[in-house]
C-alpha cells in the first residue's frame, strides 16, 4: 500500500478484511476484492489475476533434508492444504497436484486440511510442512525468501473463478473509487475492461 499512498497522497485507505461477503450499501464498503465468477449483481468486477497454486516449503526444511527431486519424494512431509469447495469448484488438493504430477495412486489420508491460506503459510513456516498455496499470493515470501516453490508443477483453479476487485455500478462516477481501480489493475498487470 505504500506505493498507493506515494501515487495518491490525496486518498486515505481503511481496510475491513473480512471471509464474509459484504454489502457494499449496508457496511459502508466503496471496493471490495472477492474470489469468485466476478459476477455480482449491480456491480463493475474487473477480474485481477488467475490462480495457480504450486507446492512451497520453508528454507528450514531444505536445511535439514535433501531436496525433492521428484512429486513421490513429498510424501515422506507433513502435506497442507486449503480444503475449499463450491458447488461448481474444488480448490486444489494433493490428490489433484499428485494426479497432475501423474501420480494417480497418492493416499492423501495423512494430509492436512486448513480452511484458509493463511493457516497454510504459516504451518509450512513454523512447523516444516510442505503446503499447497496460491502462487500470486505469496509472491512477497517467495522473494523474501520465506518461502520456496518445490518443483515446477502448478495446478490452476476453475478457469471460471479468480480474483476481481469490486465496486458498485456508481462507483463508476467517483474519482476515488477510479483511481484505486486503476491502481489496483496497474498492480495486476491488467486493463480496464467496461
Amino acid at each position: 500500500m505504500a506505493r498507493f499512498n506515494a501515487a495518491h497522497p490525496d486518498l486515505q485507505l481503511s481496510f475491513d478484511i473480512s471471509d464474509e461477503l459484504r454489502d457494499f450499501d449496508a457496511d459502508d464498503i466503496d471496493v471490495a476484492i472477492r474470489f469468485g465468477t466476478g459476477d455480482y449483481p449491480r456491480t463493475r468486477s474487473h477480474r485481477l489475476f488467475d490462480t495457480v497454486v504450486v507446492a512451497v516449503c520453508s528454507p528450514a526444511l531444505l536445511a535439514n533434508a535433501p531436496a525433492p527431486k521428484e512429486p513421490r519424494d513429498l510424501s515422506r512431509h507433513t502435506l497442507c492444504y486449503v480444503d475449499w469447495k463450491t458447488e461448481r469448484m474444488v480448490w486444489p488438493n494433493w490428490r489433484m497436484w499428485m494426479a497432475a504430477a501423474g501420480i494417480g495412486d497418492f493416499d492423501d489420508s495423512r494430509c492436512v486440511a486448513f480452511a484458509d491460506s493463511g493457516y497454510v503459510v504459516q504451518t509450512v513456516i513454523d512447523s516444516g510442512a510442505i503446503g499447497l498455496v496460491d502462487l500470486a499470493l505469496i509472491g512477497n515470501d517467495l522473494a523474501q525468501g520465506r518461502l520456496l516453490r518445490l518443483l515446477d508443477i502448478g495446478i490452476p483453479v476453475a478457469p471460471d473463478y479468480a480474483y476481481h476487485l469490486v465496486y458498485p455500478e456508481s462507483g463508476d462516477d467517483d474519482p476515488r473509487i477510479q483511481a484505486f481501480t486503476q491502481w489496483m489493475l496497474d498492480q495486476a498487470g491488467q486493463d480496464v475492461q467496461r
